[in-house]
C-alpha cells in the first residue's frame, strides 16, 4: 500500500461500544418522518490514513456533504447511488475538499475510492435524522418506522426507538 495507506477493516464491523453492541450502524426513519428543513451544518466525510470516516453516516436530504481528502495522496470519490445522481471525482492531493448534495432519501448508498480498492464507507439520506443513543428527541410524536442499516450485512428493522415525546 501506497504512503499512508493503512487497513484495519474488520475492526470496522466488530462488536464494541456502548454495551458492546454493534459499531458504524445508521438507524435512520424509513417512513412517517414528515417534512424537515436541512440542518445548515455540513456533514464531513474525510478521506484519512485511506480509511473513510466515519464508516457508516447519515445525513438529512438536502444537507451539505463535504468530502475531505486529509492524506497526502491521491484519492477517488465513487458514490453509487441509486434515486440520487451518481458521481466519480478525483481528489489529488491533501486538503482538496469537494461538496455534494442529495436530494432524495435512499438507504443505502455505497461510496468507494477506485484507487484503494479497500477504501469504502456505506451512507443513508432520509428525511430526518435519529440522534442520541436511546431516544429519537428530534422523532415526531408517533412512532415511525425505522430501519437500521451495517455495512457487515446487518440490515433490518430497528426496534424501541421512540420519541422523546412520546
Amino acid at each position: 500500500m501506497p504512503g499512508s495507506a493503512s487497513r484495519n477493516g474488520l475492526g470496522q464491523y466488530r462488536s464494541g461500544g456502548w454495551k458492546n453492541g454493534l459499531i458504524n450502524v445508521l438507524v435512520y426513519v424509513k417512513e412517517g418522518a414528515g417534512n424537515y428543513p436541512a440542518p445548515s451544518n455540513a456533514i464531513t466525510l474525510t478521506q484519512m490514513g485511506c480509511q473513510y470516516a466515519p464508516h457508516v453516516f447519515g445525513i438529512q436530504v438536502n444537507q451539505k456533504l463535504e468530502i475531505l481528502n486529509d492524506d497526502p495522496t491521491f484519492h477517488n470519490v465513487h458514490a453509487i447511488p441509486v434515486l440520487n445522481d451518481a458521481f466519480n471525482f478525483n481528489q489529488m492531493s491533501k486538503g482538496v475538499v469537494t461538496e455534494k448534495i442529495f436530494t432524495k432519501p435512499e438507504v443505502p448508498v455505497r461510496f468507494k475510492c477506485d484507487v484503494h480498492y479497500w477504501m469504502h464507507c456505506m451512507a443513508g439520506f432520509s428525511a430526518i435524522l435519529f440522534r442520541g443513543n436511546k431516544r429519537g428527541r428530534d422523532l415526531p410524536d408517533h412512532q415511525p418506522s425505522c430501519g437500521q442499516l451495517h455495512p457487515g450485512g446487518f440490515p433490518g428493522k430497528a426496534r424501541g426507538i421512540r420519541s422523546s415525546k412520546g
